[in-house]
C-alpha cells in the first residue's frame, strides 16, 4: 500500500460526496491501508492511521454543503510529541489539537488535559463543537467503527429556578436531553442531528437558560458516561479548590439562551416536541460490573528482580470517620443532585502510595526504563492491550516509545475531590526531596510547588514529578533530553 493509492481513491471520488459516499470511501481506504484508523477526532472529523513511522490523517471537509476528503501525511513520533505537549501545557481551549476522540483500532495516545472552560465564552466555544456538531460529524463515520447507542451521556448540576440537574446523551442520531425538577418530574426532548446548531436548537444555550441568574458558576459539570475517550476536555466543578467564584466569569452573561418554550417552537416545524411524563423515580445509574480478582503478577524471567519496598505495606486511602462522613441518603421521591455539593470542611489529601514507595517506584521505572512493564507488573499493575492499568486507586499508562517506554502514574486519582491543595503540594515536595536524595538536584524546574514540575535526567532516561491543585503524578520517559526540553 502507498499513500498515492489512497490519494487516487480520494481524487476518483470527487468533491461532491454525500454522507453515505463518505462512509463508503472511508471503508475503501481502510481496505487499501489494511486496517481501520486508530481513532476519529474532532471537530473535523479527522481519521488517523499509523503506518510504521509515518502517520496518515484524512479529514472530512464540508464546504458549501459539498463533502470531500483531504489527506495529510506526517511523521508519527514528531506529531505525537507535539500533541503531548499541547495537551499537557495548553492554556486555552483553542490550543488543543482536538476536543473529542472516538477510539477505533487503538485509540488516541493523548487526550484532553489542562484547559478548563472557566467562563461562558470558553463554554460555548467548546461545547458547540462537542454537543451541537458532534452528532452530525458522527454520521460520516462507518457504523462498524462506532459504539452502539450514545457515545456519551453528560450529567450536570444546575442552580436554576425550575430544574436541578440535566443529562444529555449524544449519538449520531442527535441529542436526548433530560431536565429534572426537585419533585422528581422531568422534561425530556429529542433533537435530531440536523436540527442542532447555533442558528437552530442550541444545546449550550439551553443549558445557559436553565441557570437561575445566568451566572456561569450555576452550571456545574458532574461526569460523563462515555463510550468515547475524552469527548469533553473541560468543565468546572463548582466549589473546586482550584477555581473560586472570581475565576468563573463573575458578572458575565451567556452569549445566548434558549428556553424550552423556544425549543418547542423550533421543533414544531418538524413535529418534534419535548414531552413531560408524570413524576417518576429518579434514574439510577446501572451498577458497574464487579471487578474480577487480578491474577498474581509474574515478572518475566529475563527481567531484573524488581520488588516493592518492604518497609511498610502500601497504605490504602483512609475511610472517613463518622464525624466527617456525610449522612447516608434517605428514600425520597425528590430528584437529587447528581452528587452532593462539596463539603465546607477540607478533605485531607490522600495519596495513592506513601511518598517513600512512590519514590522507589519512580526510581525503578527510570533506571530500568526499557523494562517498565515488568517493573509495573512487580508492583501489581496489570496493563491492558493499550498500556493502561491501575495501582491502588491511581491510573497508570505505559506505552512503548523509541528506545524504551513512557510511563505515567497518577499518585492521586484524577477527578477525585481535593479540597486540600496544601497537602497535595506537600506530598509533591516529599517526592521531589526523595528523588533529589537519589539523583541530585532537579535538572529542570517549571512552575511552583502547587502547580508545576520537577524533572531529573537519569542516564539517558528522564523522570518528572508533576503537581497541580487537582493531581500529583510521576512520569518517566526513555529520552531524558526531550523531557527536560518539554518543560516550559
Amino acid at each position: 500500500m502507498s499513500v498515492e493509492h489512497v490519494r487516487a481513491l480520494i481524487a476518483e471520488a470527487g468533491t461532491d460526496l454525500g454522507s453515505a459516499g463518505v462512509r463508503d470511501l472511508l471503508l475503501s481506504i481502510a481496505d487499501t491501508v489494511g486496517a481501520p484508523p486508530r481513532a476519529v477526532t474532532g471537530p473535523g472529523p479527522d481519521l488517523t492511521w499509523q503506518l510504521g513511522e509515518r502517520g496518515l490523517t484524512i479529514r472530512v471537509s464540508n464546504f458549501r454543503n459539498k463533502l470531500r476528503l483531504w489527506l495529510d501525511e506526517f511523521d508519527w513520533q514528531e506529531t505525537d510529541d507535539e500533541r503531548y505537549r499541547a495537551f499537557q501545557y495548553a492554556m486555552s481551549i483553542d490550543e488543543l489539537p482536538y476536543l473529542w476522540s472516538v477510539p477505533v483500532a487503538g485509540g488516541s495516545a493523548w487526550g484532553p488535559g489542562n484547559p478548563v472552560a472557566a467562563n461562558w465564552s470558553d463554554f460555548f466555544a467548546c461545547f458547540d463543537a462537542c454537543m451541537n456538531k458532534l452528532p452530525r460529524e458522527l454520521q460520516f463515520i462507518p457504523q462498524a467503527w462506532l459504539p452502539r447507542g450514545p457515545v456519551v451521556s453528560s450529567r450536570w448540576n444546575i442552580e436554576g429556578r425550575e430544574f436541578v440537574s440535566v443529562q444529555i446523551s449524544l449519538s449520531a442520531e442527535g441529542v436526548d436531553l433530560y431536565a429534572h425538577r426537585p419533585d422528581g418530574t422531568e422534561l425530556d426532548v429529542h433533537v435530531p442531528a440536523d436540527r442542532l446548531g447555533r442558528d437552530d436548537v442550541d444545546i449550550p444555550a439551553i443549558l445557559a437558560a436553565l441557570t437561575a441568574t445566568g451566572e456561569y458558576r450555576e452550571l456545574e459539570f458532574f461526569e460523563n458516561e462515555i463510550a468515547v475517550e475524552g469527548v469533553y476536555p473541560c468543565g468546572v466543578v463548582a466549589g473546586s479548590s482550584e477555581y473560586g467564584p472570581a475565576d468563573l466569569g463573575p458578572g458575565e452573561k451567556p452569549p445566548a439562551t434558549q428556553t424550552f418554550d423556544e425549543v418547542r417552537a423550533l421543533l414544531a416545524r418538524t413535529g418534534g416536541e419535548p414531552s413531560e411524563p408524570a413524576a417518576s423515580e429518579p434514574a439510577v445509574p446501572a451498577p458497574s460490573a464487579p471487578e474480577s480478582a487480578a491474577p498474581e503478577p509474574v515478572v518475566p524471567a529475563s527481567a531484573p528482580a524488581f520488588a516493592p519496598p518492604a518497609a511498610e505495606p502500601v497504605a490504602t486511602p483512609p475511610v472517613a470517620t463518622p464525624s466527617s462522613a456525610p449522612a447516608p441518603p434517605t428514600e425520597s421521591a425528590r430528584k437529587p443532585f447528581w452528587r452532593r455539593r462539596p463539603k465546607e470542611s477540607p478533605v485531607a489529601y490522600v495519596a495513592t502510595l506513601p511518598a517513600a514507595h512512590a519514590v522507589e517506584l519512580g526510581a525503578q521505572l527510570v533506571v530500568n526504563n526499557h523494562d517498565s512493564p515488568a517493573v509495573l507488573a512487580a508492583w501489581g499493575v496489570q496493563l491492558d492491550d493499550r498500556g493502561r492499568g491501575a495501582l491502588q486507586l491511581g491510573l497508570v499508562h505505559c506505552v512503548p516509545t523509541s528506545g524504551g517506554y513512557k510511563a505515567v502514574v497518577d499518585l492521586m486519582p484524577q477527578g477525585r475531590e481535593i479540597n486540600d491543595p496544601t497537602g497535595a503540594a506537600a506530598y509533591g515536595r516529599e517526592l521531589a526531596a526523595g528523588f533529589s536524595a537519589r539523583f541530585g538536584v532537579p535538572s529542570a524546574i517549571a512552575g511552583i510547588d502547587s502547580n508545576g514540575a520537577r524533572a531529573w535526567k537519569v542516564g539517558a532516561a528522564g523522570l518528572a514529578v508533576v503537581t497541580t491543585p487537582k493531581r500529583v503524578a510521576l512520569a518517566t520517559v526513555a529520552d531524558g533530553d526531550w523531557l527536560l526540553s518539554s518543560l516550559p
